[in-house]
């Protein structure tokens, strides 16, 4: 909705009808074979999916993602940025949990780190209304790396210890 708030009859109607009630069978009431029981009239003026609930739609993209296609002859242009950024690095590999969610663990050091190299010298002042949030320190210990061209990464970019 573009024009107006949510009322809060209306933000209770849509929440209440957001869960995704299961049968005997533990079939959802919302699916594939229903098209996530999405409404046309919602699309046109309260949501851009039209279906009811965050979970649900979370569901139908999720369903209806098919597999990863050969990019080998795909020629991206400039406008096609945040796709070529997000293709830099695909990583298979093993995580090991090094510290469970905290607040103050180990994180925060590799947390001002990573902000200080991926958004420069304000980059700290982006994680700091975040540090009373908990996180989880994880290791990924790569299988197999290959960058966005389809090779294995360089090796100025690995840890010494694979």
């Amino acid at each position: 909705r573009t024009d107006r708030p949510f009322t809060d009859e209306e933000r209770a109607d849509r929440t209440g009808q957001a869960a995704n009630v299961t049968d005997i069978h533990g079939r959802g009431e919302k699916g594939k074979w229903n098209d996530y029981m999405m409404s046309r009239e919602d699309q046109r003026t309260l949501s851009y999916t039209g279906i009811k609930g965050v979970g649900t739609q979370d569901q139908a993209v999720t369903e209806s993602m098919q597999p990863i296609s050969d990019k080998v002859n795909e020629h991206l242009g400039t406008s096609d940025r945040a796709i070529i950024y997000n293709r830099r690095v695909l990583v298979k590999g093993e995580a090991t949990v090094l510290e469970e969610a905290n607040v103050g663990g180990r994180w925060v050091e590799i947390g001002h780190k990573m902000a200080l190299r991926y958004l420069g010298e304000r980059g700290p002042d982006y994680l700091e209304p975040t540090l009373n949030e908990p996180r989880w320190l994880l290791f990924v210990k790569p299988i197999t790396m290959k960058s966005w061209q389809g090779v294995n990464w360089a090796k100025k970019y690995k840890h010494t210890e694979w």
